[in-house]
């Protein structure tokens, strides 16, 4: 007869933190520390009703950019040639909607923004836009100083992406190669040199397990501690992990002890680049024995039924917390998140915590790993990137994951045994000078990779973007059911998440939502005609 789950792993003792500075009663303490102001109006809108809102906005910004030529546009010329307009339904939106269908609402926004900012120009010097002009693109490029180096080169991928998906036409392989790309090059050498997030320390994600199971911490904080060690051990990439939606244990007793994984199905990942992808569930792995050796899997699974928080789809992994307990229905962004996590290892050993960010998460097993002198096809594997060639093999494997997570499990093992120290540096890595005699591990499946880049993002200068979208595209007021232009209110803008609240007590310290109103924020001149993107919170309490 199967045991239950509970009796498979061994009880242990809570290990409770500094209990003078948290109370057992104390609600998200270290977010709370992290001088972030719990969400006392927080967003109730489904986590989906947001991304659909996301993705209108940004079909309403490439309707406006094919609009002001239809000619010079294959998906419009297509929507009202003669046949279209007999038997075609819906308007030009509608087909470039479904031309778009495919690419991610955050990459649309990417590639129309560069291209307002070119119409805006051209509108400007009494020049048509479209079909583009390598020289009216090469002008532009030369009229500012003050471009984000980064710019050229994403006003180049704009037009190739518009070129692709929706037939834009003019001298594109002409852009794309001459004197405009090597404009773009020596604009692109101008950025600053990449710095990438640090791996958490041993003693980081021991303490995040630890955190998970201590008693006197708040639930907020032990939920979101567990949610990050899962994060850490699965590989995943923060928004990745967020889109979680199935949880179970998989666990049996061999050698004395506990042996298994929790096992996580991931429905919106980056490295879904097909249709077939997006149609699968991405399996996801956390090893039980972990570098602490403590029971937090189980620990945080519970947390998670009490607090009626079951992974399903249309739910994120880790809500965003509301004042007093509870939590909203919609994410964390990656800022707050990455708040969360700083706030959370303070004190703790290891790299200095104000370096730290959410991609430190994804990569900390990997560079374990990789220090360890596993395969490099391992890794790839463990990192869930894929070719094109290993499509079938994978496919008929089943579970092309079970050699490579063996490996992954042996890492963790001589971590905790203290046979390997990957915080060391690399003369210290082991103890007993190389990895030849740390445990077995043979092989079985290699997986190669082509997956694309998982790098910081681009800067870019934001602020010029939203001037020239508020001029080129017009009134937009989202999902506003009566008119904004009736409403008397200020309004600010969030100096790095770009979102505009409103304040309709001129008196007042708080924006609608409940925020305060700090020097994070900037008073705009006047309501923008493109209310993109809006407080939804804000937005949903004026329209009572």
């Amino acid at each position: 007869m199967p045991m239950p789950v509970r009796d498979l792993i061994p009880a242990v003792n809570v290990v409770a933190t500094d209990t003078a500075a948290v109370q057992p009663t104390e609600v998200g303490s270290a977010f709370r520390k992290a001088g972030l102001k719990m969400l006392k109006a927080c967003d109730e809108k489904l986590w989906v009703d947001r991304l659909s809102a996301e993705r209108k906005a940004a079909i309403r910004k490439w309707t406006t950019l094919v609009s002001e030529e239809p000619l010079a546009w294959e998906v419009a010329v297509q929507h009202f040639c003669q046949g279209a307009m007999v038997y075609a339904s819906g308007g030009l939106s509608d087909s470039i909607k479904d031309t778009l269908a495919a690419k991610a609402s955050n990459t649309l926004h990417a590639r129309a923004n560069p291209l307002f900012r070119f119409v805006k120009f051209c509108n400007d010097h009494g020049i048509k836009a479209w079909p583009i002009r390598e020289a009216a693109v090469y002008d532009f490029l030369n009229s500012d100083t003050n471009f984000a180096p980064t710019f050229p080169r994403s006003l180049i991928i704009s037009i190739v992406f518009a070129h692709h998906l929706l037939g834009l036409k003019g001298d594109v392989d002409r852009i794309a190669t001459g004197r405009t790309k090597g404009l773009s090059h020596s604009w692109f050498l101008k950025k600053k040199r990449l710095v990438q997030k640090p791996p958490l320390s041993v003693d980081q994600v021991a303490l995040l397990e630890r955190i998970v199971i201590d008693e006197n911490r708040g639930n907020q904080d032990r939920m979101a501690a567990g949610f990050f060690a899962f994060t850490t051990y699965c590989r995943a990439r923060y928004s990745d992990a967020l889109s979680v939606s199935g949880l179970r244990l998989d666990i049996t007793l061999r050698e004395g002890g506990a042996h298994g994984w929790l096992e996580a199905d991931a429905s919106r990942t980056k490295t879904s680049t097909s249709l077939e992808k997006r149609t699968r569930f991405l399996p996801m792995s956390v090893p039980v024995r972990s570098v602490s050796g403590l029971d937090w899997t189980r620990a945080w699974l519970q947390l998670r039924r009490e607090a009626n928080l079951e992974a399903e789809e249309g739910r994120p992994l880790l809500p965003a917390p509301n004042d007093g307990g509870g939590w909203a229905n919609v994410p964390l962004s990656a800022t707050s998140a990455a708040i969360w996590l700083k706030s959370l290892l303070q004190g703790s050993t290891g790299p200095d915590v104000a370096l730290l960010g959410t991609h430190s998460m994804k990569c900390t097993l990997l560079s374990w790993t990789a220090k360890f002198g596993l395969d490099a096809a391992v890794r790839r594997a463990l990192g869930y990137h894929t070719s094109q060639a290993d499509r079938s093999v994978n496919i008929y494997a089943r579970d092309s994951m079970a050699a490579p997570l063996r490996e992954l499990q042996r890492v963790i093992d001589a971590i905790r045994d203290k046979e390997f120290m990957p915080d060391e540096t690399r003369s210290g890595f082991f103890r007993n000078g190389d990895a030849r005699n740390v445990g077995a591990g043979n092989v079985e499946e290699h997986i190669e990779s082509s997956s694309e880049s998982s790098c910081d993002e681009e800067d870019n200068d934001q602020a010029a973007d939203e001037v020239a979208i508020d001029k080129v595209a017009g009134s937009w007021q989202g999902n506003k059911a009566t008119p904004w232009t009736s409403i008397t209110a200020a309004y600010f803008r969030h100096c790095t998440s770009r979102c505009i609240h409103v304040l309709m007590d001129e008196g007042g310290s708080d924006f609608c939502c409940g925020r305060r109103i700090t020097t994070a924020y900037v008073r705009l001149g006047k309501r923008p005609d493109f209310l993109h993107p809006i407080c939804s919170t804000c937005e949903r309490v004026i329209n009572r």
